[in-house]
């Protein structure tokens, strides 16, 4: 639906907007990565495993049927941040693209509405690159530490983060402070705890030996909900010290996850491949100062949770534009009449994952859930009866499609409608090439500059089903154990395979290229290059693959013979690392190489070339500065980087005062 304030005036007479609330609510907002719904005792799992968060359901509106825009970090979190699903603000991946700036953030509604806004999360997944950060005063990324390799994804623990957030919210009101200084300053924390993610290693948690798989599959479900409580006692940390503040009861909270896991439910080890319940229902709850403790049944999507705060909060705006809809109108102090209920019941909400598109080049899956039934199409199409009395979605016969269904023929239109007409597309964002950039790459050897285009519906008729391809998500874990074994060799060998297997696969040519430059042998070089520049055939906005082609011209420089030709491999670096910072522009690793060798090319330069000069330096002194925010204070590396950026600018200042101002 088009407009969040007027999504009901079918149903029932247009509602005035709230008065805000005096003294103004507080928002508390809690993301779990990776938290399955079924973890959660407030959802029905016995024994409980949640026992601080079935305390604070016990207080709040529990939507018993929540779920996610898409089974990915970036992508979840910027329509539970928007309102937007991911075909408008075009998020449909991890770490290739970032939010439009185009886009009006929750935080940004809120800062303009006088809030104290600031966000803590714990993985690189959500640096703020990505676009995420825009209306936060404060944003803290979580460190990225450019001496270590890393085969997962670096996270804080939950306890680090919980002491974050705690540190860094605005000092209570006391409590003989005048109503009107009192709501002069709310505040909005997002505190984003990325614990239950793969691997699943709560502190005191031992996995244990397995002889099958099965066992083996057993241990990781164990570990896995040993991550889900301990991330529960940190929790109930936090809310016992905010119901300590005086603020407390004037303080709105919101927990919800951005997806799943899969464990194998939904046929995949994790998440990201598919759309079933597994990693698309979520748990959701909203604590609302002054309402009364409620269980809601709807479908509901995290696109509609902007505006149903906004309303909660007294800070809609009418220039704003949503695909989800308000759910305020459950949520008011006493429970929904039946005819506020009932305008609420038969929604439909819809999902995608388009993971196998942008990896694999598989047909994108989509999914619409209504009443007991979830509609499923890809290359295929499926039906699911989800009722108490289905067949549910996995299992001989689960698929009920016929030919012609009338229900399937109605979700399947509101997919069509959903996919055409979303509420505010904003524009791509992206690496943008000029001309001179372009004639840069074609002496590099690229004959164009390919892209997976994650805004434009591919035609799915002509793309394979992701699960013809099921076997691939068991490959990829094979790797992940190859490798976290220290067996790289067995890891590089089970990625041929893949690149065989899908050789349209950009991740597979990716991870491929990167292994074999890792492994550090001189003789993997050529094979290395071949597979990473298949890959940005394939696409060519993928930061990882610029970042390692650079560091594979670097070690080719490093070896050259000849000072032309290694002249001629530094400018080949140089554009790599500069290609991979335009799309992730915090990367340390980039930063370091592109500060060391752009300082190198600047020093050599003729100095009648001044402009030129001063400007490379520039980017120098810039990239240098984005580095030493990545790397803790007591870091190994950090005077060392200091002590370069301090003679940059004496190089610079020199520069500027010889040869005459050309243009270079």
């Amino acid at each position: 639906m088009a407009v969040a304030a007027a999504a009901w005036s079918a149903c029932s007479p247009p509602r005035a907007p709230a008065d805000p609330p005096k003294p103004r609510s507080n928002l508390l907002l809690v993301t779990l990565d990776t938290t399955r719904r079924d973890a959660m005792g407030f959802l029905g799992r016995t024994p409980s495993i949640t026992p601080q968060l079935d305390r604070l359901a016990s207080e709040s509106a529990v939507f018993t049927d929540a779920y996610t825009v898409a089974p990915l970090t970036l992508p979840a979190h910027a329509s539970l941040l928007t309102g937007l699903q991911p075909n408008s603000h075009h998020l449909r991946d991890n770490s290739v693209a970032a939010l439009s700036a185009e886009a009006t953030t929750l935080a940004e509604v809120l800062r303009d509405a006088g809030y104290a806004t600031g966000a803590a999360v714990s993985a690189i997944v959500l640096d703020s690159c990505y676009g995420l950060d825009q209306g936060f005063a404060t944003y803290r990324d979580p460190p990225r530490d450019p001496s270590r390799q890393r085969l997962f994804i670096a996270e804080l623990r939950g306890d680090v983060m919980v002491d974050q957030t705690l540190a860094g919210l605005p000092p209570a009101a006391t409590a003989d402070a005048a109503d009107a200084a009192d709501a002069a300053a709310p505040w909005f924390r997002w505190l984003h705890l990325f614990d239950a993610h793969y691997p699943y290693s709560a502190p005191g948690s031992t996995p244990r030996p397995a002889r099958t798989e099965a066992e083996a599959h057993a241990d990781r479900r164990r570990l896995y909900f040993e991550e889900i409580a301990w991330l529960d006692l940190q929790l109930g940390r936090l809310f016992d010290a905010l119901r300590a503040r005086s603020d407390w009861e004037r303080t709105l909270v919101v927990v919800t996850s951005d997806h799943g896991e899969s464990l194998l439910d939904g046929v995949e080890p994790t998440h990201g491949w598919f759309v079933y319940d597994a990693t698309m229902r979520i748990p959701l709850l909203m604590r609302v100062p002054g309402a009364l403790p409620r269980r809601l049944d709807p479908a509901v999507s995290l696109a509609d949770v902007m505006p149903t705060l906004l309303d909660l909060l007294g800070a809609t705006r009418a220039d704003l534009r949503f695909d989800g809809e308000s759910l305020a109108p459950l949520l008011g102090a006493t429970l929904p009449d039946a005819e506020t209920a009932a305008a609420f019941d038969g929604r439909a909400v819809a999902m995608e994952s388009w993971y196998g598109w942008s990896n694999f080049g598989w047909a994108p899956m989509e999914a619409c859930v209504q009443g007991g039934l979830k509609f499923v199409r890809s290359r295929r199409e499926r039906l699911y009866d989800r009722s108490p009395d289905g067949r549910g979605e996995r299992g001989d016969g689960a698929n009920i499609l016929s030919d012609d269904d009338p229900r399937a023929r109605a979700m399947r239109a509101r997919l069509d409608r959903w996919a055409a007409e979303p509420a505010h597309p904003l524009a791509a964002s992206g690496v943008t090439l000029d001309d001179e950039r372009m004639r840069e790459l074609a002496a590099l050897g690229y004959v164009a500059a390919a892209a997976r285009d994650l805004s434009v519906r591919p035609d799915f008729s002509v793309l394979d089903d992701p699960e013809d391809h099921a076997e691939v998500a068991f490959l990829l874990e094979r790797v992940t154990s190859r490798f976290a074994e220290g067996d790289a060799a067995g890891a590089a060998g089970e990625l041929r395979r893949l690149c065989e297997l899908v050789p349209q696969s950009v991740f597979a040519h990716e991870q491929l290229g990167a292994f074999l430059i890792a492994g550090g042998r001189k003789e993997d070089w050529e094979e290395a290059e071949r597979h990473l520049r298949r890959a940005l055939e394939i696409d060519f906005q993928r930061a990882k693959v610029h970042y390692n082609l650079g560091l594979l011209t670097m070690r080719r420089m490093n070896a050259a013979k000849e000072p032309a030709e290694a002249l001629r491999l530094r400018r080949g670096a140089i554009l790599e690392l500069r290609l991979s910072l335009e799309i992730d522009r915090n990367s340390p690793e980039a930063l370091a190489n592109f500060a060391s060798l752009a300082r190198m090319e600047a020093d050599q330069m003729d100095p009648s070339a001044r402009k030129a000069r001063l400007a490379l330096y520039d980017e120098v002194l810039a990239a240098a500065d984005r580095f030493l925010a990545e790397l803790p204070a007591d870091h190994a590396d950090r005077r060392r980087f200091e002590a370069f950026r301090a003679d940059t600018e004496q190089a610079r200042q020199r520069a500027a005062v010889a040869g005459p101002a050309g243009d270079g």
